[in-house]
């Protein structure tokens, strides 16, 4: 773009990728289920890296959220997921979003990548997960507290949980004796100086 003073010629220096994630944020922050319109299943990598929003929903037309697809949103808190949503969330998707705190994953999700979230303190795993790449939580070793295990065996790695040395609670959805079965079985570690409390026969309303 170029500017005109009088008969003098100034070039005028626009951000261009500024500029894109300003409208961004404006259409997002009107339309807040802007991504229901998509005609894709899936929000590309990297789709909207830097945007400053405060909430968004994801609708059940979405089946796939690719790699760093909301990195570093770090005005977003809050993510709206359709209970038949998403089936996976890929590698750095939430990375870098600071306030985001609690998260709750929808039914739907199979798959767990790596990296995915930071510095949230509390989230779900649902029953129908398959797949929880063992640095999943990474980012989140000093910050999550609470975690809601929608499944009896849930697919964790051994060490998925040993570096979240702020862990305080985990509610789980199985009795005492299958939580013993199951972290025996798994050979599930812990932080060794955490004091965690284990909540037996709970039920999960999201």
């Amino acid at each position: 773009l170029e500017a005109f003073d009088d008969y003098k010629y100034t070039p005028l220096r626009i951000d261009k990728r500024q500029a894109i994630i300003e409208c961004l944020a404006i259409l997002l922050k009107n339309i807040p289920d802007l991504l229901k319109y998509s005609i894709t299943r899936y929000i590309p990598a990297n789709m909207f890296v830097g945007v400053p929003i405060e909430e968004i929903n994801i609708p059940s037309n979405i089946r796939k959220i690719s790699v760093g697809a909301f990195e570093r949103c770090d005005k977003l808190e809050k993510i709206n997921f359709n209970e038949d949503s998403v089936i996976e969330i890929g590698k750095n998707a939430f990375y870098g979003c600071e306030r985001l705190k609690n998260v709750y994953l929808p039914k739907s999700l199979k798959r767990i990548d790596e990296g995915v979230f930071s510095n949230i303190e509390v989230i779900n795993i649902p029953k129908n997960v398959e797949f929880i790449h063992e640095k999943a939580f990474k980012y989140c070793n000093d910050s999550l507290k609470v975690i809601i295990l929608d499944s009896v065996k849930p697919q964790v790695y051994s060490c998925q949980f040993y570096y979240l040395n702020n862990l305080k609670d985990i509610y789980y959805v199985g009795n005492e004796t299958q939580w013993e079965e199951f972290i025996k079985e798994k050979n599930i570690k812990f932080f060794p100086y955490a004091k965690i409390k284990i909540h037996y026969n709970c039920t999960f309303t999201f």
